[in-house]
């Protein structure tokens, strides 16, 4: 069944939609290592859904018309502001450039992996919380469903984001690693970041072509 996508207000893991019969459900974008570091995988699996009863409770999580805005225009934003700081930090370059054993290279290389991962952590368990202030998803129904990308156009922004970001984060990894330069490595920090965030537009806002699978045993 097709059914219309929304956003749930300031929190990008939640989804929500509304099926023929008038039944409300809110979509779980479950965090996954993995789907974060590949996010097609979700258009592979199935995504967590919660029924709910009331109208009201989607009342208080829907996002208002006009604060809607494009995830997708947002995120390539990011990153060329990324890209801006990279470019104007040039001249200083000499500065935040350090004769580093190759040791230490991979023990920062690895403590920033972990930041981006303890980041992504905090994040995720920020919205449980913010979304848990409205609704319980613990004492809702839970079901799984199957979602497939909106479109071809869908697809090939997913995939120039996601190239983008990897590129850019693996650049960026390889030159601290050549020249010890600590800018540039939390430049791919921060794009790798980036890249984690980008599993939230695997289902965004729109017609979507959506199928319950089966119910979870609790």
């Amino acid at each position: 069944m097709k059914v219309e996508i929304h956003n749930v207000f300031k929190n990008a893991r939640y989804k929500f939609f509304q099926t023929e019969d008038g039944t409300y459900y809110i979509v779980e974008i479950k965090p996954s290592f993995r789907k974060m570091l590949f996010p097609f995988l979700y258009w592979f699996s199935s995504f967590p859904v919660y029924k709910v009863e009331d109208k009201e409770t989607i009342e208080r999580i829907q996002t208002p018309e006009s604060r809607s805005f494009n995830k997708i225009t947002a995120v390539l934003a990011m990153g060329g502001v990324a890209k801006l700081m990279t470019t104007f930090t040039r001249e200083k370059e000499e500065m935040l450039t350090f004769d580093l054993s190759l040791y230490m290279k991979f023990f920062l290389f690895f403590l920033t992996i972990f930041l981006v991962l303890v980041i992504r952590l905090y994040v995720n368990k920020a919205k449980f919380n913010d979304l848990s202030k409205h609704v319980d998803l613990k004492q809702l129904e839970r079901l799984k469903i199957k979602a497939k990308p909106q479109s071809f156009k869908h697809i090939a922004q997913m995939f120039g984001i996601y190239i983008f970001f990897l590129s850019f984060s693996a650049l960026s990894y390889g030159m601290f690693f050549l020249d010890g330069n600590i800018f540039i490595l939390v430049t791919g920090a921060v794009m790798l970041l980036m890249l984690s965030i980008l599993v939230n537009l695997t289902l965004k806002e729109g017609l979507t072509k959506v199928k319950f699978i089966k119910c979870s045993p609790r």
